[in-house]
């Protein structure tokens, strides 16, 4: 299989593994993360845990409470025991707490491994600062370990608690274990002999490493790693502070713990091949865990002498390292190709840098961890950001609605999808295997398929500064940028995230959903109970809401305090997520605060 079909609406826009082993499957037996335990419309009754105590209560029950450090009675709810702080819960007991983090399959962990986005090699950005974010949920202090491959690195220097001091940000060295509750920024590398460059942006404070940079073209290099003694979560951006450099990118990065061995690629957007203007290459990166990671890619990629064991045949067999990095970068697509590998490896998608739509300003880079298949869902409530001239002007009246890109992958042949309220136009009915199809839609919707075989992926985008007139004579706000969309059944209940303050505007979408007890409040811990929220679809099962942060780098009031942009906390008693969207002048950064990433389903797709 040499790449999926794909769907391709006509827009006018308007002003089985062999050797290589099956994907492992969760079973939490605590209630947690369990997919056997889902509710009539196929969504895992559980999302970190039990958000209330169980329908049949029959005082045997014991189950990890939402936090993981305790575990709790399933009737009543009440603590019958503590976990010590270097514990957490997790088969109905106290472990280890890196255990409890990997038992539970979510997006906190004690390993992660990340690399810049191929952006980093574009002209105008080359070099800039690569740093990444680490936030301490846990309930005791944690220790950071940084590596560049296979060589430790003091990065000691360049850890740092981003604090926020009348509009401006500081940077406390972070000498020590990170606090409870706390988020560091570690500036990973810059490369001042690239100063040159026309939007260079480098680090705020001396990088760990002083040079590191992408291959010009598809090789082998190596890729950052974060070992902790408790988990965290993690994120990382490039370039880092970059509204400047107008081509930023994040993402959340996805544990050791939960990486899989079967994945599709999912590039951010189509090559040239496919939409001829306006966008430069798509991108591929794969890192391993551990040495002698065999990886089969469901096409013959184009690769230096000696990088690939084996290019023939419709495929490429390459082997990797621990700490190795294949990056892929090229003109042809490869979104909907399969790959498999004999360990759990991580896979990144993106593009060098993309225009949205493929004939109007500006270009930005893009890239994103993709989750393996097998943590797919099957339901995905679609809401993108708020419309930027609402955020950019309060007071305008009669703001026609964003039209923007929505992107589906299929997992499964005879995959049947449904959408709530109706399908947008030029959306999908069914999919295939591989088969990607891009729609265009400016309301909100809810799409599902039929059964956990048939699990799909959901991307969002935002559309460049030029796509919308208006936008022109307001300061450009805002350019292109994919990010995940979060399954359904991946919703978690608490989120520590950190928002850039070099943009202007800073949003949050929020999307709740009714498990059949009434939806949940949600708190934001600067603004207090989220409201206004609005129902998507007709079926009355989810609901969203934006939270405006920052508007013109000026905090904006709620009735519980003021919000600036920095490191926030959000939760409730019901499962949600958060997508936090960073926009400035022409340039935009989006990621998911969090996810499960447990198995949802036992599709696989080899490579043939």
């Amino acid at each position: 299989m040499k790449g999926g079909a794909h769907l391709w609406p006509i827009v006018v826009l308007a002003g089985a593994l062999g050797f290589f082993g099956g994907a492992s499957a969760c079973s939490a037996r605590s209630r947690i993360f369990d997919p056997d335990e889902v509710d009539a419309g196929g969504v895992a009754v559980d999302f970190s845990s039990d958000a209330s105590p169980s329908s049949s209560c029959n005082g045997d029950l014991r189950r990890c409470s939402r936090d993981l450090h305790s575990l709790v009675d399933d009737c009543t709810g009440a603590v019958v025991m503590e976990c010590p702080s270097d514990q957490g819960c997790a088969n109905g007991k106290c472990v280890p707490a890196c255990e409890s983090a990997e038992e539970n399959s979510g997006t906190i962990g004690c390993s992660f491994w990340t690399t810049p986005s191929a952006g980093e090699r574009f002209d105008e950005s080359r070099g800039g600062c690569f740093a990444m974010f680490v936030a301490n949920s846990w309930n005791s202090p944690v220790q950071l370990h940084v590596s560049y491959g296979d060589e430790a690195i003091d990065f000691s220097e360049a850890t740092y608690l981003p604090r926020a001091n009348g509009g401006e940000l500081e940077y406390e060295p972070l000498n020590g274990p990170l606090p409870p509750g706390e988020l560091a920024v570690i500036f990973l590398s810059h490369d001042m002999n690239q100063s040159d460059a026309v939007s260079f942006v480098g680090c705020p404070r001396a990088p760990g490493r002083k040079a590191m940079s992408l291959p010009m073209t598809s090789d082998k290099t190596k890729a950052f790693q974060l070992t902790t003694d408790r988990p965290v979560s993690a994120y990382s951006m490039f370039p880092y502070g970059g509204a400047k450099s107008h081509v930023p990118t994040a993402t959340l990065l996805i544990p050791t713990s939960a990486w899989g061995n079967n994945y599709l690629v999912i590039d951010a957007w189509p090559g040239p091949e496919r939409v001829r203007i306006g966008t430069t290459r798509a991108a591929l990166q794969i890192v391993a865990a551990d040495d002698d990671t065999h990886v089969r890619i469901g096409t013959e990629l184009n690769l230096p002498p000696g990088v690939a064991s084996s290019v023939l045949q419709g495929r490429t067999e390459i082997t990797l390292s621990k700490g190795e990095l294949l990056h892929v970068i090229q003109p042809k697509e490869l979104t909907g190709t399969p790959i498999e590998a004999d360990k759990p490896i991580a896979v990144f998608g993106g593009a060098e840098c993309l225009n949205i739509p493929a004939d109007k300003g500006a270009c930005e880079s893009a890239q994103q961890q993709i989750p393996p298949i097998r943590a797919w869902g099957t339901e995905y409530a679609g809401v993108r950001y708020p419309n930027r001239l609402a955020v950019y002007d309060p007071g305008m009246s009669n703001v026609t609605e964003e039209l923007v890109p929505w992107r589906i992958v299929g997992a499964a042949n005879g995959t049947v999808l449904k959408y709530d309220p109706a399908p947008p136009a030029g959306a999908p009915e069914r999919l295939s295997q591989g088969q990607d199809a891009m729609f265009w839609s400016n309301t909100p919707f809810v799409v599902k398929s039929q059964d956990a075989e048939h699990p799909f992926y959901l991307a969002g985008y935002m559309t460049g500064c030029e796509s919308i007139p208006e936008l022109t004579v307001r300061d450009y706000p805002g350019d292109p940028e994919f990010v995940n969309v979060v399954p359904a059944q991946q919703y978690l209940d608490k989120y520590v995230f950190f928002a850039d303050m070099s943009y202007a505007y800073t949003s949050l979408v929020v999307v709740r959903r009714d498990e059949g007890r009434g939806f949940e409040d949600v708190r934001l811990d600067c603004a207090g109970l989220i409201a206004d929220w609005r129902p998507i679809g007709k079926d009355g099962r989810f609901e969203y809401a934006y939270v405006n942060m920052v508007r013109g780098f000026r905090p904006q009031s709620f009735p519980a305090g003021e919000c600036t942009n920095g490191v926030h906390e959000i939760q409730s008693n019901g499962p949600f997520t958060v997508t936090v969207w960073g926009f400035g002048r022409a340039s935009s950064y989006a990621y998911p605060a969090g996810a499960g990433v447990r198995t949802l389903s036992a599709t696989q797709v080899s490579v043939r």
